[in-house]
């Protein structure tokens, strides 16, 4: 029986070599389309999945992202597990971009203020 959920797996920087950082993966990640869906009658009967869920399209992610794309039985998977990091990324710099966008509003709202204190 093919069991395709992992719980968690290893991390430990001890068993890693060549560690280096991802970034710019913002533009990629937006192309990604969340879906929610109902599995069908195969989905059932292979895997044991029913009911209602969300997540991502396999074809979808495998154009943006093929090696978070694997098969089992034919099907097309996502290894979720390896998006997560992308995903911290995608946070990070949007984050970034929301602190550059809040000092250059603060820097226009000290100009616009002390102009309006200036004496024409």
């Amino acid at each position: 029986m093919l069991d395709l959920t992992v719980v968690g797996g290893p991390s430990d920087e001890r068993l890693k070599k060549d560690i280096k950082p991802i970034s710019g993966l913002l533009e990629e990640i937006e192309k990604l389309r969340p879906v929610e869906f109902d599995w069908n009658e195969e989905a059932t009967s292979t895997f044991k999945k029913e009911g209602h869920e969300i997540g991502l399209i396999a074809q979808d992610v495998e154009k943006i992202f093929p090696k978070l794309v694997g098969s089992a039985k034919d099907f097309k998977t996502i290894d979720y597990e390896k998006l997560v990091p992308m995903l911290v990324d995608s946070i990070k710099d949007l984050s970034h971009q929301i602190r550059t966008l809040n000092e250059k509003v603060n820097d226009l709202e000290f100009k616009n203020s002390t102009d309006q204190n200036t004496p024409e």
